[in-house]
């Protein structure tokens, strides 16, 4: 009786030591690597969890509240059987999802009652588990989903002392997925905020080029019509107009000119047709040329290939 009892605490030592190990190996893998190897480094876990803890798979899964199901996120199995990647509903297994909301550590068969569950065990054995443990995945106090291993071959009776350790392990798989859904949450956002800044110099860019087609086209034209008029009137003066009336005939008209060769300047600087129609390499070199001129500084401007038309840019297109 002695032996017999030192048999079975030498083997629950040797259990904890290599539970103890495996829980340490997996928190130190998921917590160190990058967010970008957060699912290989899951199911490693996964298959790790298999092989130490002697079952035939091991199963991630998520809730989806709006479709009422449960959806394989992450698995790993032994080679001689698949594991089950798919999703099921809810309604099949009514008791473990009822529970597993609850937050608690569920298993099937359950010492408890043997017929426990009659709904849930036959779904089960639908897709070939003969038994089962389950530990919810808790992100932020929510059940987002849950750790499930189980065997195929037989049916397996659970020990007490396995249902708070798999709650330990799914709490590591639910640190590491909040983890990556963290940073997909800031990609997501900073995503976000380049398609808003996108959208905002498109709208710019818009409302830049209807202000210089209005100069362009309305302004600068009536500009042009009251510059031939000024024109017509500085010829057709009678003779006998004193000096100071013409002169002031022709500074209005000097004026005018001035008034449209600058508002034909600012709608240039608005909106330059030539990087629509040339491209961008061609209107490059027309601006160094105009800043050459304006600034009397020296620009060289060189480009080794052709960089092609700039198309408008959708408002929903984002900024590169």
């Amino acid at each position: 009786m002695q032996r017999a009892q030192r048999r079975r605490a030498q083997r629950s030592l040797a259990d904890r030591l290599r539970f103890e190990t495996l829980l340490s190996n997996l928190s130190a893998a998921l917590s160190s690597c990058p967010t970008a190897e957060i699912d290989r480094e899951i199911e490693m876990g996964l298959r790790r969890i298999v092989e130490d803890l002697g079952m035939d798979r091991a199963i991630l899964w998520s809730l989806d509240e709006r479709a009422g199901e449960a959806r394989v996120t992450h698995a790993w199995a032994r080679a001689w059987h698949s594991a089950h990647r798919g999703g099921h509903q809810e309604r099949t297994v009514p008791w473990l999802r009822t529970r597993i909301r609850e937050g608690q550590v569920l298993r099937l068969p359950s010492p408890a009652d043997p017929d426990e569950a009659p709904v849930d065990r036959h779904s089960l054995a639908q897709m070939g588990t003969r038994s089962t443990a389950l530990a919810p995945l808790v992100e932020g106090g929510v059940v987002v989903g849950g750790l499930s291993v189980g065997t195929v071959l037989e049916e397996r009776r659970w020990p007490d002392e396995l249902m708070p350790r798999l709650r330990l392990l799914a709490d590591v798989f639910a640190n590491a997925l909040a983890r990556q859904h963290a940073e997909q949450a800031a990609h997501a956002s900073a995503r976000d905020i380049r398609d808003l800044a996108g959208r905002l110099l498109t709208a710019e860019d818009d409302e830049r080029r209807r202000i210089a087609r209005e100069l362009h086209d309305g302004v600068n034209q009536d500009l042009a019509s009251l510059s031939i008029a000024l024109s017509v009137l500085e010829d057709g003066l009678p003779a006998d107009t004193s000096d100071d009336r013409r002169r002031e005939v022709t500074r209005l008209h000097t004026r005018a000119v001035e008034l449209a060769e600058a508002i034909r300047h600012l709608s240039h600087e608005l909106h330059p047709g030539i990087l629509q129609y040339a491209g961008l390499a061609t209107a490059l070199r027309s601006h160094c040329r105009e800043f050459d001129g304006s600034h009397e500084v020296r620009v060289t401007y060189q480009s080794d290939d052709d960089l092609g038309p700039c198309p408008p840019t959708s408002p929903s297109a984002s900024t590169g």
